[in-house]
């Protein structure tokens, strides 16, 4: 891509920005003794976090609770915080927006914090309709707007041999106006979102808070 293009350096260091405050996270709630807390990590994967109720609706592990993310399985006003990392986009539309709904019921009012990594649509959008792009970037662009629809793990070199997988599709999509509405309509205010680099994902990185 000629300069100037995706990714920018301050999206690149928005990014290590993001590593630095997931490591302060994952430390702090590794170390707090949980016997009293409830710290949710919604649609983990295989990444599976210490201290970390650690949920996934498909990934099978001893490990993992199996559950949808807009479903969960705890009593209002119960949970300490919720950790999302580039899940929400997974589902429909209308689960997307019970999912918010529902992470606003569980979550503590005050103390209560979502911390939430999504695609940012609008900037994905943009890079699509860019004519001077490669058609290697163009092809992953258009993986960052409708997903991989497979695991990782299970490609081969044919990509029509690929095995799909429910869980890797992208089925909705955010922009930073979109996503904020969806917050502030559920009781969350947003303390803190800025545009980072996912790793190629051009993304949107929110810390909220349950309000009163």
């Amino acid at each position: 891509m000629s300069e100037g293009s995706y990714p920018s350096n301050d999206l690149v260091m928005n990014r290590n920005q993001v590593i630095f405050l997931e490591q302060e996270l994952f430390k702090s709630v590794a170390e707090y003794p949980s016997d009293d807390k409830v710290f949710l990590h919604l649609g983990c994967g295989g990444r599976i976090l210490d201290g970390f109720t650690n949920i996934d609706k498909y990934f099978e592990d001893p490990d993992v609770i199996n559950f949808d993310i807009f479903q969960l399985p705890y009593e209002s006003h119960n949970t300490d915080i919720i950790f999302c990392s580039h899940v929400l986009e997974h589902l429909p539309l209308r689960h997307a927006k019970l999912a918010v709904k529902e992470w606003a019921r569980v979550l503590k009012p005050e103390s209560g914090k979502l911390y939430l990594a999504i695609p940012d649509l609008e900037i994905i959008m943009k890079l699509l309709l860019q004519t001077d792009i490669s058609d290697d970037e163009r092809a992953w662009f258009t993986y960052t707007l409708f997903g991989f629809q497979t695991n990782p793990a299970n490609r081969d070199s044919n990509v029509l041999d690929y095995p799909v997988d429910p869980g890797q599709f992208h089925t909705c999509g955010f922009t930073k106006a979109t996503i904020m509405q969806e917050l502030t309509q559920n009781g969350l205010a947003v303390e803190n979102m800025f545009n980072f680099d996912g790793w190629g994902t051009p993304s949107i990185w929110i810390e909220a808070r349950l309000v009163p």
